[in-house]
């Protein structure tokens, strides 16, 4: 795409930031280059070593070095995120436009309204596609494909910064969605956010029960997939949350009114509302699935 800048700077090249690193050299080869930065400086050189990035920048050691670059994906936890504003608001950029992957938007977009200058532009993405495992040694080109990816500008964004990423999103194969800020955060409290929680309580529920070590041995695969999520990270899921708390109440409300009504339901031993309920519930996702999963 001829409106992408040759060289791109990627913080943060975990499972997120190493799936759109390795999407881009697949689709672009020599085209481009990849500069990474990782959580820890070895794990940027190991990522470089793999492949999955070109170049090393040591923020700390080589801010200078940043002054000349046009654009910077922030694929970091919503709390590193906020810190990496604060620090790249003191950079004197000559013309650079960051965006961040993050599952929350409202939040983050607002502390970039207030820290950053002038030169430096700013719209908030989020792809919705992950996985359960994390780093960049799990990090797949094909991550992307045919999955939503939100993009949330703002009023005054410039439109050839907005057709940029609209491109980055089309050479990564994700389909582009436009929306405010406010309802993303609305909708994945109830798409996303919800089954995060949701698989960590249905745990904690289970793993209470006096003879848990023995309902441990019989449960298998349904288990398994319904709890899977579990297994995200600890400390993006807190970050998550805690960035979009009031949604996620809301959204955990809604379900405890949904469990109420079940209970009823089952109190009931009325086997034509049972039956409904569930043939209801199969035919919504049956639905949802041959609609957006095809």
């Amino acid at each position: 795409m001829d409106n992408l800048p040759k060289k791109i700077t990627i913080i943060g090249v975990g499972l997120i930031g190493g799936s759109i690193a390795l999407g881009l050299k697949m689709h672009l080869a020599s085209k481009i280059t990849i500069v990474g930065l990782c959580s820890r400086i070895e794990r940027t050189q190991k990522a470089k070593e793999l492949g999955i990035i070109d170049e090393v920048i040591d923020l700390h050691a080589q801010p200078l070095g940043l002054r000349l670059v046009t654009l910077i994906i922030l694929a970091t936890p919503v709390e590193e995120t906020i810190k990496l504003l604060k620090f790249l608001s003191k950079i004197k950029f000559k013309n650079c436009l960051i965006i961040d992957v993050g599952s929350t938007k409202e939040f983050v977009i607002n502390a970039a309204k207030q820290l950053l200058g002038p030169n430096i532009s700013f719209i908030g993405t989020h792809p919705m596609a992950g996985s359960d495992s994390s780093g960049f040694e799990n990090a797949d080109p094909f991550l992307f494909q045919n999955k939503p990816w939100i993009i949330c500008p703002a009023e005054n964004i410039i439109k050839e910064q907005l057709k940029l990423v609209e491109a980055l999103i089309k050479i990564l194969g994700a389909k582009k969605m436009i929306m405010r800020d406010a309802k993303h955060d609305q909708f994945t409290a109830f798409a996303s956010h919800l089954s995060l929680v949701i698989s960590s309580i249905l745990i904690s529920t289970v793993a209470k029960q006096r003879q848990w070590r023995k309902i441990a041995q019989i449960a298998s695969t349904g288990f398994r997939d319904t709890t899977r999520l579990a297994s995200h990270n600890p400390r993006m899921k807190t970050d998550i949350v805690l960035s979009n708390k009031e949604n996620l109440i809301k959204a955990l409300n809604a379900t405890r009114i949904e469990i109420d009504r079940f209970i009823e339901v089952l109190h009931s031993g009325n086997t034509d509302n049972l039956f409904n309920y569930f043939n209801q519930t199969k035919i919504i996702r049956d639905n949802w699935l041959s609609t957006y999963f095809n």
